[in-house]
């Protein structure tokens, strides 16, 4: 291969990646004087794209930096779902431990600072204790108007399963159990309180 096919084939491969990222630095095509086609293509990242990527363990994604990257983006704007739940839907690209680490990495080094929903709150909805929520005693400051939740049997709309309910406004407690479903509406956020 001669010198300049190299040097075409890594400004294209220099381009290519530059344009998968709106956070890339700008890269100038390398010439017979520019860095090395792998200082080139580190350069395709910021700062806190390679810090990210250094902080990953070994053997994750290797080669594929990019997809790693926009992952990592990918998590930074996820943040309605908690980092746990983000985690649990890229379990099919990685094992647990290693999706944990894209998670964790994303959050110490693409957004820093930026809050993810809590595992552990509820909002409007219904909701499966022990599956989709934690059990345990929660708390809420209430809504601006009525604040209804039920503690259910079910989860198939008949009156007789429920267990416990409430209409009310102003804040509210209620401990729920695994096994049972919890319902809310125009309460506000629930939190798990600590045991």
């Amino acid at each position: 291969m001669t010198r300049s096919t190299v040097a075409g084939t890594t400004t294209l491969l220099v381009l290519l990646l530059a344009g998968c990222s709106d956070s890339a630095e700008t890269v100038d095509p390398p010439s017979a004087a520019s860095p090395t086609a792998t200082q080139a293509i580190a350069q395709a990242f910021t700062i806190a794209e390679r810090s990210y990527l250094d902080a990953l363990p070994g053997g994750i994604g290797d080669g594929r930096q990019r997809e790693l990257v926009n992952l990592g983006q990918g998590v930074c704007r996820s943040t309605d779902l908690s980092t746990t739940a983000i985690a649990e839907t890229i379990t099919g690209s990685f094992n647990s431990t290693q999706a944990t680490a894209v998670v964790t990495a994303a959050t110490e080094h693409l957004c820093p600072g930026r809050e993810f929903a809590d595992p552990n709150a509820i909002s409007d909805g219904t909701y499966e204790v022990g599956v989709d929520v934690e059990p345990g005693k929660y708390k809420t400051p209430g809504g601006s108007d009525s604040c209804y939740w039920a503690r259910l049997r079910a989860n198939d709309g008949a009156s007789g399963d429920i267990i416990d309910n409430s209409l009310a406004v102003g804040p509210q407690t209620v401990t729920i159990n695994a096994g049972e479903y919890f319902e809310t509406r125009g309460c506000g956020t629930w939190t798990l309180t600590p045991a």
